[in-house]
């Protein structure tokens, strides 16, 4: 699935949960086809989400759109999103915007995809 849309992002499988690896920060300028793969991959039947947060500094309203967005289509599913790997300052602004009680976030891949499978 991965395309040109998606340079900023590194995407990986394990069975049925997308891991998606920021390579820069979550703002309008990098997230150019991120939604549109979200949405296709969910119409594909995938709904369990990890975004590995490592090298993201910052988050602007269009990043918190598509954490939204994510959010619910994985709720629908019995699921929520998984966040690794994410700096304080970032969680802050989660705690802020209300999306913190609605995520789950862990310090490693391992922990989001044991919560996943469950």
């Amino acid at each position: 699935m991965p395309n040109d849309d998606l340079k900023y992002f590194k995407i990986s499988y394990k069975n049925d949960i997308i891991i998606i690896e920021m390579e820069n920060d979550l703002t309008l300028y990098y997230t150019e086809g991120l939604v549109n793969f979200l949405r296709k991959s969910i119409s594909n039947n995938y709904y369990k989400f990890i975004f590995n947060m490592k090298n993201v500094k910052w988050i602007d309203s269009v990043g918190l759109g598509i954490i939204a967005f994510t959010i619910k289509s994985s709720l629908m599913f019995g699921k929520k999103l998984c966040i690794i790997n994410i700096n304080e300052n970032l969680i802050q602004l989660l705690i802020i915007s209300g999306l913190y009680p609605i995520l789950e976030i862990y310090d490693s891949e391992e922990k989001a995809i044991k919560y996943l499978n469950e």
